[in-house]
């Protein structure tokens, strides 16, 4: 999909943000929203997914 009609998807950093965008109908979902909010969710997977931890050495032993 990409284009959508009833939400906004924005990146801030790493963090995707779904905002739904129907202020005429209270934000009330349909089955275009609940489209559009799994193809938000699967199409862009960098965006959802968690910083890769850092990985530490193990302490010195003596």
């Amino acid at each position: 999909m990409g284009d959508y009609e009833e939400l906004r998807y924005e990146v801030d950093g790493h963090v995707g943000v779904i905002t739904l965008d129907r202020p005429e109908a209270r934000n009330a979902l349909t089955w275009r929203t609940y489209a559009e909010l799994e193809d938000a969710v699967r199409s862009r997977p960098a965006a959802w997914s968690s910083p890769a931890p850092t990985r530490r050495s193990a302490p010195a032993t003596t």
